[in-house]
């Protein structure tokens, strides 16, 4: 009996021995497998690149008159336009409809301005009629008055050197009275008073008839101001439609360059305002790379840049310019791609390139090189890890003693991101006798049990 009793208890703890075995490599499949480093002292330089465009730097707004239809539109966005290269044509039959319709229109108001005219020119001639009637009134009833005067004046001294006579001698006028002498100069003083009155009363009537004729003249023209400015936009409206006929209803291409923007539709009407854009080839062109805001520091005006056009590295023998630079930088808002896909802020720089040397449309690489630094404290970037925005944190490898004897666990540690390129990133937070997890082969969680890989 008891010899049995020691075989179960013998059993048993074989089974329990078993069991733990079996549990602890199960428990071992089950944990994360990480790789790990050291970080190690690393010089590094920010070397941002990018694909840009080759933009014009002048642009030519081809445009024609308004309201007229086109017929056809003989180039895309991204062709090379020669100089006096047809670049869209015209209906001709609408423009000779218009055309014809501003004749008509032109003659109309010739006419109206003409009538205007000749009514403005009425009024003027019968107004100086007016005043010349009324000056012509005026003298005439000056000189009856002044007749007047003179007769009542010669009367009046008559009357008074008779009076005169009777005073020094009343003897020689018997027949006479001094009453009938005083009364008769009075009476004549009185005609001679009244012919001054009348005069007066005459010439002021007669200026009062001139100074309102001369209120009558027409010296509103505005109507006719008017008429001649509209006579004049019509002409100059009715030349340009005929420029166009002139022309066949083609518009060309001032200068060679490339076709930017075409705001045009077949059977639409022309808005006058750039119907088809081209940049300027003989302007020179100019290089817009955009980077991301990270690099805002690194991307500055004045920069040397590295740009590789076809494969070549600029400047080749083919181009004698000695250095490239960046021209201007701004910032711009959904400028760039991020890691997502989706649009993110960043950064543009102009870089201006002399004419003849790249192509308007094309796309080249854009290197910037930044000075190096040295940094104490740099872990691979696949062992950087983003917290939020503007902030990472690192996976710290630490050996523990636990029942189950010494095991690997893993600790989550906030870290500053001094600088990052495409293999490194330089940090604080971190001492360099510390394991920083690389890799691992699924989801870590602060505090996690994980296996090591043997390096």
């Amino acid at each position: 009996m008891k010899g049995k009793l020691v075989k179960i208890t013998v059993l048993f703890f074989i089974v329990m021995i078993l069991f733990t075995i079996l549990s602890r490599v199960t428990y071992n499949m089950s944990m994360a497998t990480v790789e790990t480093t050291q970080p190690a002292r690393e010089t590094m330089g920010p070397v941002i690149e990018t694909k840009a465009t080759v933009e014009g730097k002048r642009e030519v707004a081809l445009n024609t008159k308004e309201n007229q239809i086109i017929e056809s539109i003989l180039v895309t966005i991204g062709q090379a336009a020669e100089k006096d290269q047809v670049l869209y044509t015209l209906d001709l039959k609408e423009l000779d409809k218009q055309i014809k319709e501003k004749s008509q229109e032109l003659e109309l108001n010739k006419v109206q301005l003409a009538n205007a005219q000749n009514t403005l020119q009425s009024a003027i001639d019968s107004q100086q009629l007016q005043i010349s009637q009324a000056k012509s009134d005026y003298d005439r009833e000056v000189a009856e008055s002044d007749v007047a005067i003179q007769r009542a004046q010669e009367k009046l001294s008559l009357a008074q050197e008779k009076y005169d006579r009777y005073i020094q001698n009343p003897e020689q006028f018997p027949e006479l009275s001094k009453e009938q002498l005083e009364s008769d100069v009075t009476e004549k003083n009185f005609v001679y008073q009244e012919a001054l009155k009348n005069k007066d009363d005459a010439v002021y009537a007669a200026q009062k008839t001139i100074d309102l004729a001369g209120l009558s003249v027409p010296n509103d023209n505005s109507g006719i101001v008017q008429m001649k400015m509209e006579k004049e936009k019509i002409e100059t409206q009715l030349l340009e439609l005929q420029n166009i006929k002139d022309q066949e209803g083609e518009v060309k291409a001032p200068v060679e360059g490339v076709v930017t923007a075409i705001d045009a539709q077949v059977g639409a009407r022309t808005a006058g305002t750039g119907d088809i854009r081209l940049a300027d080839a003989s302007a020179g062109v100019r290089i817009v790379a955009n980077f991301p805001s990270e690099y805002e520091s690194y991307i500055q005006r004045g920069q040397p840049v590295e740009v590789t056009d076809k494969k070549e590295t600029l400047p080749t023998k083919k181009n004698t310019q000695t250095k490239l630079i960046i021209g201007t930088v701004q910032a711009g808002e959904n400028i760039i791609t991020d890691s997502s896909g989706g649009a993110a802020d960043g950064i543009t720089a102009m870089i201006d390139v002399p004419a003849g040397v790249l192509e308007i449309g094309s796309f080249v690489g854009v290197k910037v090189s930044a000075p190096t630094q040295e940094y104490d404290s740099c872990i691979p970037i696949s062992a950087l890890n983003v917290a939020e925005k503007g902030k990472y944190y690192v996976n710290i490898l630490e050996k523990k003693q636990t029942v189950l004897g010494s095991e690997w666990v893993v600790y989550k540690r906030d870290v500053e991101l001094l600088f990052k390129n495409e293999k490194y990133a330089a940090i604080t937070g971190v001492n360099q006798d510390e394991e920083v997890v690389t890799k691992t082969s699924r989801m870590l969680e602060n505090g996690m049990r994980v296996k090591r890989k043997a390096s």
